[in-house]
């Protein structure tokens, strides 16, 4: 019987997310995959962290992971995407990212994905009804609007709700604030740490300036509850999914790690429902 070639994979960092995914991958929850690398902004720190979490997988800078790597895997940060994005795809890498507000600052992707033969996964599971999206998006789309709530304390310090008088670590809300309001274009330029679910929406339907959002803020809300409204002349829906937070970090939804994991098992499985 011949033995299964694993598709090598690299984790560009690994805090809290990043760590997750890499226990699962070490222990084999994906056996047609073997995680190879991990790079961390701080590399002595991530060598102490992957002595915890997965010992036997080597630390390196981005450049090395993306040469030894043929998925890449990015746990950082949106104004770190364009780099790492741009690297991988260039070297004809498979890239599964979930820090998507990143890509707004990111020019020709698509025609840099084709050049190399490079492929781009965002990890989506904070947002209903992706696939029921797409699908209209091949017919004629009337409207996409997101109606997202979130704790609070996932707003503490954030720039653009401190410009609007919204400290709410200083003043904490006892019922639902509006934050924002307005085009997916300006959600992900104003909230890239938020409102990833912005550029994901806008590439799954009509883009960044068609697509529009509300952003509150609610104290009620056990978790960050996302509301799609879509209507078109082939469905009109309306869906909702209630996101409960991780245990090891409440401003982090528990989806985002099986989001990334289900990703990545569908660039391998030979049969896969849905997008």
């Amino acid at each position: 019987m011949r033995s299964m070639r694993q598709l090598r994979v690299g984790i560009v960092g690994f805090g809290n997310v990043g760590q997750q995914v890499a226990r699962r991958l070490a222990a084999g929850a994906i056996p047609q995959m073997v995680l190879v690398a991990i790079c961390g902004r701080d590399l002595a720190k991530t060598r102490e962290s992957v002595a915890n979490v997965a010992p036997n997988i080597a630390v390196m800078g981005l450049k090395d992971l993306i040469e030894t790597s043929e998925v890449i895997v990015e746990c950082a940060i949106a104004p770190a995407l364009p780099e790492i994005a741009t690297a991988a795809l260039s070297r004809g890498r498979k890239l599964v990212c979930i820090s998507a507000g990143g890509l707004v600052d990111i020019e020709g992707l698509d025609a840099l994905a084709q050049q190399y033969n490079g492929h781009l996964r965002i990890a989506n599971g904070a947002l209903p009804a992706l696939d029921i999206l797409r699908a209209t998006a091949e017919a004629d789309i009337i409207s996409v609007h997101l109606t997202s709530i979130i704790r609070p304390e996932s707003l503490f310090g954030e720039e653009y709700a401190l410009k609007k008088g919204l400290d709410f670590q200083a003043h904490y809300p006892d019922q639902r604030v509006l934050v924002f309001q307005g085009t997916a274009r300006e959600a992900a330029a104003n909230f890239p740490r938020h409102m990833n679910i912005a550029i994901s929406l806008a590439l799954a339907g009509v883009g960044l300036d068609r697509t529009t959002l509300e952003l509150w803020a609610d104290p009620q809300v056990p978790g960050a509850r996302n509301t799609l409204e879509i209507r078109s002349d082939v469905a009109e829906v309306t869906a909702t999914i209630q996101n409960i937070p991780s245990k090891i970090n409440k401003k982090t939804s528990a989806i985002v790690v099986p989001s990334i994991l289900a990703a990545l098992r569908g660039i391998v499985c030979p049969v896969v429902a849905g997008g």
